[in-house]
């Protein structure tokens, strides 16, 4: 394992090839198996989701800890209904908000009240147990995704383009409901915190509807999260290329991002760190041990100084144990 110092040269592009890349997979609710629980015990107490976290990281001796991805959380925060699979995440399974009168009705509780005090604990007790020696990481959901669960995606892209301002209405709504989240979780000392903005995907929407309707409320989060001593970061999932110069002018310091940009492309647009970006499905689920620790190798070469290698997204439940293994092996040397 590389010190967490490690980490942070390489988020600030002070990378050292001869300690290693630092590698960091996104194992998330993964990281179940290892404790022996439930996804969905995890997902509710956060003793459960931290000693699982703790268990996956003593197996393959990464360089950080991060909480697990939900990106119902803070939805149903908001009343929203969503599935509930033992051993698989949820979902939102209805989307209720197409009124300003809808968006009134909305109650906003404290985060106390809600499971994402359940994520707020786990930090807590990463940072409490582990801040010394490895780099923390938490997760919010992003500004424009949120606004995407309570309408429906469709609805919010219909929105951005005929009801523009009723659009704005519900982007400073969700934004503000995040402040609070993300202060919460910048108080637990996390070294860095990563806004979830799949809906900001340039496979979804286009670089001036990002521009637009997604990059001024990031912005103001990820001022939010800076004045918590935490490091901004976003992960975009799909096709990211065609808005990752809108991302990296939120003031972001970070992009995770999966294999739909190549990482040496993301090198040559972004000045900021990397993170990623290797495909959970093909690349560490479906490759042999001896291809994901190549493809570790390649993408040390590809990522620079200012990058950390990782899943570019969640490591999926079927992926052999021997492969994560690989990545960490192939990250070293």
């Amino acid at each position: 394992m590389l010190e967490k110092d490690a980490v942070m040269k390489a988020m600030q592009g002070r990378g050292e090839e001869k300690d290693g890349t630092p590698v960091i997979p996104l194992v998330g609710a993964y990281s179940a198996r290892f404790a022996d629980v439930s996804i969905r015990e995890g997902l509710k107490d956060s003793r459960v989701q931290y000693e699982a976290l703790k268990a996956a990281w003593e197996r393959f001796d990464y360089d950080g800890m991060i909480t697990w991805m939900d990106l119902t959380v803070e939805a149903q925060a908001l009343g929203l209904e969503r599935s509930d699979p033992e051993d698989d995440l949820p979902s939102i399974i209805e989307h209720p908000v197409d009124t300003k009168a809808d968006l009134e009705a909305l109650e906003v509780p404290a985060v106390e009240e809600t499971r994402m005090e359940v994520f707020v604990d786990t930090a807590k007790l990463m940072v409490e147990n582990h801040g010394d020696r490895l780099f923390t990481m938490a997760y919010a959901v992003g500004p424009f995704t949120l606004a995407g669960l309570l309408t429906g995606i469709d609805t919010l892209l219909l929105k951005c383009m005929r009801e523009k301002d009723f659009a704005r209405e519900l982007m400073e709504f969700v934004t503000s409901f995040l402040e609070d989240y993300v202060e919460r979780l910048t108080e637990t000392g996390v070294d860095a915190l990563t806004l979830l903005e799949p809906v900001g995907s340039g496979s979804l929407i286009s670089p001036q509807v990002f521009h637009d309707f997604a990059a001024p409320y990031i912005k103001r989060l990820n001022e939010k999260i800076k004045r918590g001593e935490a490091t901004p970061a976003l992960h975009i999932c799909g096709n990211a290329e065609p808005v990752l110069e809108e991302a990296e002018k939120t003031g972001t310091e970070a992009l995770s991002f999966d294999t739909s940009v190549e990482l040496s492309q993301a090198r040559e647009i972004l000045d900021i760190a990397l993170i990623g970006n290797l495909d959970p499905a093909e690349d560490l689920a479906e490759s042999t041990a001896e291809e994901v620790r190549e493809l570790a190798r390649q993408a040390r070469r590809e990522g620079g100084e200012k990058f950390v290698l990782s899943s570019g997204c969640d490591v999926i439940l079927p992926t052999p144990e021997e492969n994560l293994v690989a990545l960490v092996d192939g990250a070293r040397g």
